[in-house]
């Protein structure tokens, strides 16, 4: 796998992008986008996009913004509505620079999924620009799962006036209150926001991946979303066993990143039938090269900004 990192121009700074493409270029392929799950970075979903790339896609990965990445902000100031904006941005550069004669397909994850939805609702036209989008894990219901995380429903006292300012939110702290009025404000944090969306979704495929043991999501929750969805093809399957920590259970994430592939590799003209499977070494290589180049990136922005200040 042959990966190009740069930064394209956001409305919060700059989000920091991976570009994942085959070693030998062949016919112009399909593009993936991989939305990050809240906590991730663009390097957590190598695995993703060498399963990807090694069956015919070209893959974009990015840091979410005021996120644990290398795009602009702090984590602390982390809000759906932000991710949201991030997502627009990477879908309209890669309409108009990346994605060829093809329609893109989005994979999301966790969070992202919820503010995935929210880009399709608040743009009916986004069929144009995307042909399906695949969630793994998705998160429908933002009160429940904050308080699953969270041990306890902090959202009833932040409204009536308690504030709790920034704190941990699984191992990184952000600012709970700005979360929950963003949450509130913006239309993510009940049920019933997530059905109101869903009801606006206008692409082709529609695709979910559920865990059997979701400890964050309720399966019932998450079957009454996808029901109301109404995407001309839709298709959701459950990994039995699996907990919503998908990637830490060696054969759930297989299965899900096989899942992945097949579903994505039905919607395109592809050759083969066979799903190739990348070896973990290729996988532990993909991830120390782009750690180096992680670290590499990171000094030179130090030494930068020493620079700047002496």
């Amino acid at each position: 796998m042959k990966t190009s990192y740069f930064q394209i121009p956001g409305p919060q700074g700059h989000i920091w992008c991976a570009y994942d493409q085959a070693e030998e270029q062949g016919q112009e392929s399909p593009l993936i986008i991989i939305a990050p799950g809240y906590e991730k970075t663009a390097r957590h979903s190598i695995a993703l996009a060498l399963y990807l790339v090694l069956n015919g896609f070209h893959v974009l990965r990015f840091d979410a913004s005021n996120c644990t990445g290398l795009s602009s902000g702090e984590i602390e100031n982390f809000t759906l509505s932000s991710l949201t904006r991030d997502i627009e941005t990477v879908v309209d550069y890669a309409s108009k620079f990346l994605s060829g004669s093809h329609l893109i397909s989005v994979v999301s994850l966790s969070l992202s999924s919820r503010c995935l939805v929210k880009y399709l609702a608040r743009h009916p036209d986004a069929y144009t620009k995307l042909l399906a989008c695949l969630s793994i894990v998705g998160v429908c219901d933002v009160e429940y799962t904050s308080s699953q995380i969270l041990g306890a429903n902090y959202f009833a006292d932040i409204f009536a006036g308690q504030r709790f300012g920034v704190r941990k939110f699984l191992a990184y702290n952000i600012n709970w209150d700005n979360f929950a009025f963003d949450a509130k404000d913006y239309g993510y944090l009940s049920f019933d926001t997530a059905i109101a969306d869903a009801k606006r979704v206008s692409i082709p495929y529609f695709i979910s991946i559920m865990a059997e043991q979701d400890e964050w999501n309720l399966s019932r929750q998450q079957q009454t979303f996808f029901s109301y969805v109404p995407s001309a093809h839709k298709e959701q399957t459950i990994i039995e066993g699996a907990s919503h920590q998908i990637w830490k259970n060696p054969r759930s994430a297989e299965i899900a990143l096989v899942y992945c592939v097949k579903y994505l590799r039905n919607l395109y003209t592809h050759p083969s039938l066979e799903i190739i499977r990348p070896d973990m070494t290729d996988i532990i290589e993909a991830n120390r090269h782009e750690r180096r180049f992680i670290m590499e990136s990171t000094l030179k922005q130090y030494y930068r900004s020493l620079e700047v200040t002496a």
